[in-house]
């Protein structure tokens, strides 16, 4: 029997030694190429949780720069799995597409949060008589005449608002108390806040006079002023930071001769409010009806008016008025 030859046994172990290297080295590089990943992902992931901590402007660069490390990760997976006879063209648009990505993303400019606040009034002590000043009605004017017209093109007119707040007065009730809330709707924190509200001068009104002051009323700031004529005017002043949602209920104030409202009557009055913190400003009005109510309902309510060639009027007629005070007394 001959026996194998030492040449070819040398051969066959030797041919053994380049594929287990191969095999080695081939698993060295999935575990590099793993681990690097592992990083890149790992170090977006913490970017990522730790721009929670941060101010919008901050936690916009940290979260693209998290958004660029995750594509980063896939870009260089995408390098290492590509082949072929265009490898080296196609590596190069990969980086060109992540470079661009990421180009994009911190060129997004962030949208500045802006301060905004909603103002309410709540008539009497139960919250439920609360009505927020969002309604169209209440934003919007119905234009009588013209007073000029500024350079910047604004114009200034007089005007009436469009809708009413409705107050039934029980029997006996002659006093109507105002508590006008401020909430801060926005989504960064506010360092003050400064309410402005103009009563008709013929009502009698109460406040504390430590808390409201006395003050003269401008529809606008600055270069151009328009006071509030027959009106009178006081502010009062929130010191404190108001956090996003936070509210205010400013010290109330108390209409101790609330005027009657008869169907056909010019007894219709307006207030305005006047909403201000650093970088806002806001002015709102409205009118306030009080009419007696045919029973112990005495809760506020919205309804939209009109202006014709014969005054300021309701939409509906007084009839459906009380109907519609009954209604709500159910």
């Amino acid at each position: 029997m001959d026996k194998p030859s030492p040449h070819r046994a040398s051969n066959k172990s030797g041919g053994k030694k380049p594929a287990e290297k191969d095999k080695k080295r081939t698993n060295r590089n999935t575990v590099k190429i793993v681990t690097i990943i592992a990083m890149i992902e790992g170090f977006s992931l913490v970017l990522w949780i730790e721009s929670e901590d941060f101010g919008p402007q901050p936690a916009h660069f940290l979260r693209s720069l998290s958004i660029c490390g995750f594509l980063a990760g896939i870009a260089y997976l995408s390098h290492k799995l590509t082949s072929g006879k265009f490898k080296k063209p196609v590596i190069a648009l990969i980086w060109l597409a992540w470079v661009g990505l990421c180009f994009v993303l911190f060129g997004i400019k962030l949208e500045q949060p802006k301060p905004h606040v909603t103002l309410s009034v709540q008539i009497g002590d139960s919250p439920s008589a609360r009505i927020v000043l969002t309604n169209q009605y209440l934003e919007s004017a119905s234009e009588v005449n013209v007073i000029t017209n500024l350079p910047n093109g604004t114009r200034i007119f007089n005007g009436v608002p469009v809708g009413f707040i409705i107050v039934p007065m029980r029997p006996g009730d002659s006093n109507t108390v105002f508590h006008l809330v401020a909430k801060n709707d926005s989504t960064m924190e506010l360092d003050s806040l400064q309410l402005g509200v103009a009563f008709p001068k013929g009502w009698k009104m109460g406040v504390d006079s430590e808390k409201w002051h006395e003050a003269e009323m401008n529809l606008f700031d600055g270069e151009y002023e328009l006071p509030l004529t027959n009106a009178q005017g006081m502010v009062a002043m929130w010191p404190n930071v108001l956090y996003p949602g936070d509210w205010v209920n400013f010290p109330p104030i108390t209409n101790f001769d609330s005027p009657i409202w008869h169907d056909k009557s010019n007894r219709i009055s307006s207030i305005r409010l006047i909403a201000k913190t650093p970088g806002f400003r806001e002015v709102m009005a409205v009118n306030v009806v009080f009419i007696p109510s045919p029973s112990n309902f005495s809760k506020p309510f919205l309804i939209p008016a009109a202006l014709s060639t014969n005054g300021l009027h309701l939409l509906i007629s007084t009839n459906e008025l009380f109907k519609k005070i009954e209604d709500l007394s159910k």
